[in-house]
């Protein structure tokens, strides 16, 4: 059986199983979705006349381990944005519980929101985040149906400024992604600030172990030195090794399209 499909556009609020789940929405004529990409996925490369904007950002994950206990990790990624004309819109009339579906064209994405009370009333702001990583098929088919850059300025659309948080991060990922496996032995290996051996932050790269440690050198004597612990900004500004910036990944279409 087909799943009925609401459409959004003209609505704040929409009863979508009556007594049970609502959905909210801002008067606003459009949504800007924030598709979050980790910088290995290809969406995160998308190239499209009507890309709003693209930035860099640092991803956190929760992950559970066997005994139930959690532990975070972070890894830099782009954040993309399309903005969607609420006529193309439709609301999947299922259950979300903050986790909204949408209709857009030939294509179905679940977006992440706040949500509560009751009945349970998820609240669709204006610019919604869609669950990471999506398919490269079902991004380029939200941007067939997306604002051009005009468009979206004409209607009122604006985007947001680039998270600018532990930009350090971002930096010195982005220079791991690039520069790791292109050292050779002999090339040299910058520790971070508060790490050391024998007294140096400067050791010699000698072959890898995994994919994330590496058996460094210093005055002839070998050491394991895991990934993290390397400034791999510095480690490829001293090799010469060129490496991505935050900035090189940074896109605005509305400002190209002023210029």
């Amino acid at each position: 059986m087909q799943i009925a499909e609401i459409p959004i556009h003209g609505q704040t609020g929409i009863e979508v199983i009556p007594g049970k789940y609502c959905v909210t929405l801002e008067d606003k004529p459009f949504l800007l979705l924030r598709f979050p990409f980790t910088l290995d996925c290809a969406g995160s490369r998308l190239t499209h006349p009507n890309l709003i904007a693209k930035s860099t950002s640092k991803q956190e994950y929760k992950h559970y381990r066997t005994g139930g206990s959690k532990f975070w990790s972070a890894r830099p990624g782009v954040d993309v944005y399309l903005a969607v004309d609420k006529r193309h819109i439709r609301l999947v009339a299922v259950e979300g519980g903050s986790y909204p579906k949408l209709r857009i064209g030939n294509t179905e994405i679940t977006i992440s929101v706040g949500g509560g009370g009751s009945p349970w009333t998820d609240y669709i702001r204006s610019t919604a985040t869609v669950l990471t990583n999506v398919k490269v098929a079902v991004l380029q088919e939200v941007a067939r149906m997306a604002m051009t850059p005009q468009q979206a300025a004409e209607a009122g659309v604006v985007v947001p400024p680039q998270c600018c948080e532990d930009p350090r991060f971002l930096a010195n990922a982005l220079a791991r992604m690039d520069a790791a496996k292109r050292l050779a032995p002999g090339h040299k290996v910058i520790l971070q600030a508060n790490f050391s051996f024998r007294d140096a932050r400067e050791l010699a790269f000698v072959n890898w172990v995994n994919g994330q440690r590496m058996i460094c050198s210093k005055d002839g004597t070998n050491v394991s030195v895991s990934l993290c612990r390397i400034d791999w900004v510095k480690t490829a500004e001293t090799n010469n090794i060129s490496v991505r910036r935050p900035s090189d990944l940074a896109y605005n279409g509305m400002e190209r399209m002023a210029a």
